[in-house]
């Protein structure tokens, strides 16, 4: 079986965690953030819809 791996990119360095112990905490956190997000149909009508209203002009005059 292979061991988790964790690979973590910055602008400027950069690290790699290998084996459970190491990696328990980030295992962790992928799962949360998995249950919490959106279905991949879900996740495009949002991109969609803000994408839209944010290019409608309604963004820009909310801010105005």
């Amino acid at each position: 079986m292979l061991q988790d791996v964790v690979s973590t990119e910055h602008l400027r360095s950069g690290f790699t965690l290998e084996g459970e112990r190491d990696t328990y905490l980030h295992r962790i956190a992928f799962q949360m953030l998995s249950e919490a997000s959106l279905d991949p149909a879900a996740s495009r009508a949002l991109i969609l819809k803000t994408a839209e209203s944010y290019w409608s002009g309604a963004q820009r005059h909310a801010h105005a």
